[in-house]
């Protein structure tokens, strides 16, 4: 497992010295709450990794759903890809402003949609800019179109028959990225924010910003033992003809996955 987690991750040390390589291209993958009142874009163009692209989120997602980011079709992803020039066999670093938390997802999309070449800088623009590494600012330089071929990749989706059959047999352990506060205490009163699943990627939120489901599901850890690293795998729910699910107890459609241990 711990190959594995080295595999989707690169250091800052790293990304500067292949930073000019042909074959790569970083994504500023930043996305921050509703409530938090600040603008991704706006923030990009301002201050980001040289050479990066901005990977919009509200964007890249199926607008037919009414839930909240659910994943884009291919033929849309692939119509993204092909205008910001990024094509086949191309290398691909996502990182966020907080260091660890919205990039996990756009990591995770990729893989959903057959690229496995990915990996999520450690600590984000916050660490870059710690050390007094270079920024951009204002558009990026404009990459020639080049042909981007998703293939979505099943064995990361998973519907709720595929989670009741999981509880039902033990098979793989769920677990609960909620804060611990909620994990132990399920009939602590909510908050009454909007629930998003992208606010359990990549990080545990504040308790009192975490609205979500007031019971965990059986079989799933609590918070993380001290030190431990943790690597989330975000899953999309959906029916057997693609429709998206809710779990009993949600609000709304569960988006979260299995998370590495180290």
């Amino acid at each position: 497992m711990l190959n594995t987690a080295k595999k989707w991750i690169v250091e800052t040390d790293w990304l500067a010295e292949h930073l000019d390589a042909p074959d790569l291209v970083v994504f500023d993958a930043s996305w921050h709450l509703p409530t938090a009142g600040r603008d991704p874009k706006a923030e990009y163009l301002e201050a980001h990794v040289p050479g990066a692209l901005f990977f919009d989120i509200e964007d890249l997602r199926d607008e037919k759903s009414s839930l909240p980011h659910m994943l884009p079709s291919t033929v849309k992803f692939a119509s993204r890809m092909k205008k910001m020039g990024v094509g086949d066999g191309i290398r691909i670093i996502v990182y966020d402003t907080e260091g660890m938390f919205s990039a996990p997802r756009v990591w995770w999309t990729f893989r959903a949609m057959g690229h496995d070449d990915v990996a999520v800088l450690n600590g984000g623009l916050k660490k870059w800019k710690a050390e007094g590494r270079p920024l951009d600012s204002g558009p990026p330089r404009k990459r020639p179109e080049c042909h981007y071929t998703p293939m979505m990749n099943a064995s990361l989706i998973r519907d709720r028959d595929d989670i009741k059959q999981t509880l039902a047999k033990k098979d793989a352990q769920l677990v609960d990225a909620r804060p611990a506060l909620r994990f132990r205490h399920p009939h602590r009163p909510r908050q009454p924010l909007q629930v998003d699943p992208l606010r359990s990627l990549g990080r545990v939120l504040r308790p009192d910003r975490n609205p979500l489901r007031r019971r965990h599901r059986p079989g799933s850890p609590g918070p993380e033992p001290p030190g431990a690293r943790r690597v989330q795998q975000p899953l999309e729910l959906r029916g057997r003809h693609g429709e998206r699910l809710r779990v009993p107890g949600t609000r709304r459609a569960l988006s979260h996955s299995p998370a590495a241990w180290e």
